[in-house]
């Protein structure tokens, strides 16, 4: 894989920042096959196993944990813990608030627990939903990981669909260079090995980010993303966004091989590619480039900064911001009479971001970054939904 340096001339005084960033992108764009391998691994270690459920046989059990016991595999499985994203699925569906639960449970005593497990059973067992309801659980490592209706497409599997994008962006000449992943949602960041002068002191490089929950956490999407040579990113708006809605799961479909789904399987391989390349050709990176040219020309002060910044950030991250907006630091762009360019609110939500320990708080502030950027998009037709 060759890496550029696809500036528009480097002045001699700039030549410096702009190799920094030039062996801080390239280190980036060398770590991303051990990214894509781990998340493949993680992937391929997750073996799911789905059941329906009604809910007259969901009991569930206090003492050192909550458990639940649901009728299905009981020799081979026992009673099942709960993942957290489960639990909160399972208060959701029968009005329960998930926090009520969560601090009984974080009181780590028995009685705690039991309220827990009796509150959970009870509701259950008195649900007002038609007859023959059954949900879907989908089970790993004796784990529920997901709580789900039969209507759940769960062939729109992380496995292939990865295979799927990466295949794609291989053809479109874009490299994995960062993986997420937790129990319940999965995703890749794949990038052209080019990087783009945007003005003296930043640089970027373009791609895509693909994501996924196979435990109902998510949509399947993919969305246009910006990397920084100061180590930040941006996700722009969704150039695919697919929920996990389908045909009425029946006990057949369960017991059916996976081959059973191939042609659909083809069908969301020729989206996804579709989406890959339109995204990636020279026109589309142009329109992100423009956009972020113009969000580093437009000068604002720190009432509107504010206003963008208050849609993603509480009020202590806004004093925080208010403080380094005063302060001129070196890591965002700098501020002049008072006014600073709107690029500084996308490198702030950025370097936020890359502070979070929270996966789904840090792609909130990223996304949040790319809402503000997408103003300045000259829009082009979506290619998938």
């Amino acid at each position: 894989m060759r890496f550029f340096l696809a500036t528009s001339g480097i002045r001699d005084m700039e030549v410096t920042m702009a190799h920094a960033q030039y062996t801080d992108m390239k280190h980036f764009f060398e770590q991303g096959l051990n990214e894509s391998k781990r998340l493949i691994a993680h992937i391929a270690q997750t073996h799911i196993f789905d059941y329906l459920v009604p809910p007259s046989k969901m009991t569930f059990q206090g003492g050192d944990q909550l458990l639940l016991s649901d009728g299905t595999d009981k020799q081979v499985l026992g009673d099942l813990r709960i993942h957290s994203h489960a639990l909160s699925q399972l208060c959701q569906k029968v009005e329960i608030r998930p926090e009520y639960i969560r601090k009984l449970l974080s009181r780590n005593k028995p009685w705690a627990t039991k309220l827990a497990a009796t509150n959970l059973t009870e509701h259950y067992a008195n649900i007002e939903v038609p007859a023959g309801t059954r949900y879907l659980h989908r089970v790993v490592n004796g784990e529920l990981r997901g709580f789900l209706s039969r209507r759940y497409h769960r062939h729109l599997a992380s496995g292939p669909l990865l295979s799927a994008f990466m295949r794609a962006c291989q053809l479109s000449g874009a490299h994995p260079v960062a993986s997420r992943y937790n129990a319940v949602k999965n995703s890749l960041m794949c990038a052209k090995p080019e990087l783009y002068e945007i003005d003296k002191s930043s640089s970027v490089a373009i791609g895509l980010e693909w994501s996924n929950s196979d435990f109902g956490a998510g949509r399947h999407s993919i969305s246009l993303a910006v990397w920084t040579g100061r180590g930040t990113k941006w996700l722009l708006h969704d150039a695919m966004s697919q929920v996990h809605i389908g045909s009425v799961i029946e006990d057949s479909d369960l017991e059916a091989s996976d081959n059973t789904h191939f042609h659909d399987m083809a069908a969301q391989e020729s989206a996804i590619s579709d989406t890959v390349n339109q995204q990636l050709t020279s026109d589309g990176i142009e329109r992100v480039l423009d956009a972020i040219r113009k969000a580093h020309s437009a000068q604002v002060g720190w009432a509107q900064l504010r206003a963008e910044l208050g849609h993603f950030l509480g009020k202590t991250q806004l004093e925080e911001a208010k403080a380094f907006f005063d302060e001129s630091v070196e890591f965002l762009p700098p501020v002049q009479n008072g006014q600073a360019p709107m690029a500084w609110a996308l490198e702030l939500l950025g370097h936020l971001a890359s502070k979070q320990d929270s996966t789904d708080r840090k792609t909130e502030l990223e996304v949040g970054a790319g809402v503000i950027l997408g103003k300045f998009l000259d829009r082009a037709p979506a290619t998938a939904s």
